[in-house]
């Protein structure tokens, strides 16, 4: 049981690493070079931005001064922790990732509440009139890709051999272990989403995971990891695109009226700015 053998400073010290993982950071897992863990905890992420917006809201900021006040407690707090983690800079990234985050939730309670901030209110006034149908579109095929990338998920009977050799018959080792990959499942659906539009993606050093062809490395002992592709597919994976396109039209089809009301060359910049949203957020 690890948590047994760790004083109370290592465990603070990896409860830190862990959570810098969430924005940016890293933890080492050995000496080695390949000994590190930089696998984005997006879960944890989410978690964050939801108790954020929930503080913030509280708070209920009524002028940027007050919203900037609580991005530097924020930056401040990230700052603190970090201080209480590992000896290095693998954690450090995880300030700037805390404060871009609360800015970003502070900024839109601003603005629902009416405190606007004039210069961002001059910009946002000035935004093409597409941009809005854009995001629209952008966020639809975002939530039809995440829904066909659960058609990829398999290596079941892998994850149960490690969860099993990790966590033994302890019921805490077993719960903690479960808990801890609850955090990476956003992770591992961006992953399926990368590997289903047939670009892939990458876990350690040298490894690549794409539907036309797999490299296997040394990768950390997460049961969860065993869900990725151990081999690559054969000409099925070209017709991936297909599926991806497939998605894409459902996704414009059910935004068909405003797409319509725009003219072709504003439909044509809001579909292309979609895609690219969709390409860089995979």
């Amino acid at each position: 049981n690890a948590a047994a053998i760790l004083s109370a400073g290592d465990a603070l010290h990896t409860g830190t690493a862990l959570w810098s993982l969430g924005f940016g950071g890293s933890t080492a897992l050995t000496s080695e070079d390949d000994g590190v863990l930089s696998l984005p905890l997006l879960g944890l992420t989410l978690v964050q931005a939801g108790w954020t917006w929930f503080c913030v809201r509280r708070a209920r900021p009524s002028r940027p001064a007050a919203g900037a006040a609580i991005v530097a407690a924020a930056t401040v707090v990230a700052a603190l922790a970090c201080l209480t983690g590992p000896a290095g800079l693998d954690t450090w990234p995880a300030v700037v990732g805390i404060a871009l985050l609360t800015g970003v939730i502070v900024a839109i309670q601003l603005m629902r509440a009416g405190h606007h901030w004039p210069p961002l209110t001059r910009w946002w006034d000035r935004r093409p009139h597409w941009l809005g149908p854009s995001l629209s579109l952008a966020y639809g095929a975002t939530r039809a890709l995440s829904l066909l990338s659960l058609l990829v998920v398999v290596g079941a009977g892998r994850v149960s051999v490690l969860h099993d050799s990790l966590a033994g018959d302890g019921f805490v080792a077993m719960a903690g272990l479960i808990l801890l990959q609850a955090g990476w499942v956003p992770t591992l659906l961006i992953w399926a989403c990368s590997w289903l539009i047939g670009a892939g993606f990458s876990v350690g050093t040298g490894t690549v995971f794409a539907p036309d062809r797999v490299v296997a490395g040394p990768v950390p002992r997460l049961p969860l990891l065993g869900l990725v592709p151990s081999t690559p597919l054969s000409s099925v994976g070209l017709w991936l695109p297909l599926v991806v396109t497939a998605g894409a039209m459902v996704a414009a089809w059910r935004r068909r009226a405003v797409l319509n009301a725009l003219r072709v060359r504003y439909a044509l910049s809001a579909a292309g700015l979609a895609a690219l949203l969709v390409a860089v957020g995979v």
